[in-house]
């Protein structure tokens, strides 16, 4: 009866993991989780400096997450239901969350140097701003979640082999003291890295130019700095969050496909079981079971990410600030 028990959720646990539709469904009561938590922990909302461009690219910010949600969604519902893709390396499953968040920090960073702050007031801070400046924390993060994929695609890229069209799309898992022909199972090798890693290249740079364009704007006048640089820590914050979300989601598909390929035994004819070993095996299974995880806490920040861009009572806040300032 244990065996059963631990047998069904086992299961149970592997059909969570297995999808990630699923794993959206979990991340929304885990964000309205936080975001009561958050609700409930926060003093007071900041209002920006009046005539001020941050409350419009933080909407921006937010509009960009919510197109990165349904980009997503779209795919996977798209190529999981629709379309069948037997035979073909859909590199664009795990490259869309991040073509999605550049398209969308790409129009912030149109908005930034479109809008340029005019300082009324010369104001010296007396301190060189840079990309890393504002937003720190969220920054290394994107930072740490970018590099993560980068590694993971590089790393199953070289230990993929070729089909017959010349297509980096296995892995040979040999079957050790036999002359048995390598187990070759569908991988994420370098005809899904390579695209994924050159979306990711330009995610990155236009990352750091929204960051850096966000850092070297002036200040509006002396009065102003203290709300302006909680603002463009909202804003560096928000660019880079929206970043490390898409690379979450990315991560979490390439590691659910690789934990694929964990393949441990292989059975002829009914009658001899061949073990197999891999020298990735331990990592692909880990990476199986941190998949969802990664996935989740992506949908999360987005999912925040949409909230705070359209919280009304921060939009109704500021603008009673505004208006009396």
């Amino acid at each position: 009866m244990d065996r059963l028990v631990q047998a069904t959720f086992g299961e149970l646990l592997g059909a969570l993991a297995s999808s990630t539709l699923v794993s959206f469904a979990l991340a929304i009561p885990v964000a309205a989780i936080v975001a009561v938590f958050r609700t409930q922990t926060t003093t007071g909302i900041a209002p920006d400096p009046s005539g001020s461009p941050y409350a419009g690219q933080r909407r921006a910010l937010g509009a960009a997450a919510l197109l990165v949600l349904i980009a997503v969604l779209v795919e996977q519902i798209v190529d999981g239901y629709a379309v069948n893709l037997h035979d073909v390396a859909a590199w664009w499953r795990y490259a869309t969350p991040l073509i999605a968040a550049g398209v969308g920090i790409g129009a912030v960073l149109a908005m930034i140097l479109a809008r340029r702050v005019r300082a009324t007031v010369p104001v010296l801070t007396g301190s060189r701003r840079s990309a890393l400046t504002f937003g720190r924390g969220s920054v290394m993060s994107g930072a740490v979640s970018l590099g993560a994929l980068a590694v993971v695609a590089v790393a199953a890229g070289l230990m993929s082999s070729p089909d017959q069209h010349g297509r980096y799309v296995y892995i040979e898992i040999p079957i050790p003291n036999t002359d048995i022909d390598p187990v070759r199972m569908w991988f994420f090798g370098w005809a899904y890295g390579l695209p994924v890693l050159a979306v990711l290249v330009v995610l990155a740079a236009l990352t750091f130019a929204s960051l850096h364009a966000n850092a070297l704007r002036p200040f509006m006048r002396p009065d102003t700095v203290a709300a302006e640089r909680r603002a463009r820590d909202l804003t560096a914050g928000g660019i880079a969050g929206l970043a490390t979300a898409a690379a979450l989601l990315a991560l979490g598909g390439a590691l659910r496909f690789i934990s694929d390929a964990r393949v441990t035994s292989l059975e002829i004819d009914g009658k001899a079981v061949y073990e197999s070993v891999w020298g990735a095996f331990a990592i692909a299974s880990v990476g199986g079971w941190i998949a969802p995880l990664l996935e989740i806490a992506g949908f999360v920040g987005l999912i925040l990410a949409v909230g705070r861009a359209f919280n009304p009572l921060r939009s109704r806040v500021n603008v009673a600030e505004q208006a009396a300032a």
